[in-house]
């Protein structure tokens, strides 16, 4: 099998960290076991910091299309989108508490007193995922909730169901469960503002 020179290496992950799809990992000694230490890479982290504070000053300064509403969903739609994605990391809450800071900063500094406590009703995955946060912060004139970055633990990664299989009765119906269509999710979809766009929605086995 031919691998790349640039992208392979041999590392002994007890001493420096080992950097895969956006992670570092490392393993370290806990009483009479090995267990796994990770976190965003830096030049990941160092991507979406960049990334999250200029979709931050655009909620201040907004598009005429999108409006201020439309550039805080879209501040949203990249943080959960961040947070879906590395919350597998043992030590997420470290990286995104720095991120959380120097977001917080220039949203408060571009904002200008016009960060609020309160705003409008949480829907359930909302409340779900951020109700018990102190972080919660609004816009003043919309009511629209900033996602909080610096809101997220870890969560431990879970192998797919043995039982899924294309090749059993029981298998294909556990694959056909899992088409089925998440009602709530199309009714969120069809309330977004399209921005004269349209949204395809991919299903995939």
């Amino acid at each position: 099998m031919e691998v790349s020179e640039e992208k392979t290496k041999v590392v002994n992950v007890k001493k420096k960290y080992s950097e895969f799809l956006g992670f570092k990992i490392r393993v370290h000694g806990k009483g009479r076991k090995l267990v796994v230490q990770s976190h965003i890479t830096d030049k990941q982290l160092k991507r979406k910091k960049q990334e999250l504070i200029e979709q931050a000053k655009k909620i201040a300064r907004p598009a005429p299309i999108k409006g201020e509403l439309g550039e805080t969903r879209l501040y949203n739609l990249k943080v959960m989108g961040m947070q879906n994605y590395y919350q597998i990391a043992t030590d997420i809450s470290l990286d995104c508490h720095k991120l959380n800071r120097a977001i917080m900063t220039v949203l408060t500094n571009r904002l200008k007193g016009r960060l609020i406590r309160k705003g409008r009703q949480l829907t359930d995955v909302e409340r779900k995922r951020y109700g018990k946060s102190q972080m919660l912060r609004y816009v003043a004139g919309t009511d629209e909730l900033i996602y909080p970055i610096g809101y997220i633990q870890c969560k431990n990664p879970m192998n797919k169901k043995r039982a899924i299989c294309s090749y059993t009765a029981e298998g294909r119906t556990e694959i056909h469960d899992s088409l089925k269509i998440n009602t709530r999710l199309m009714k969120e979809l069809m309330r977004q503002p399209l921005y004269k766009k349209t949204a395809n929605m991919r299903i995939t086995a």
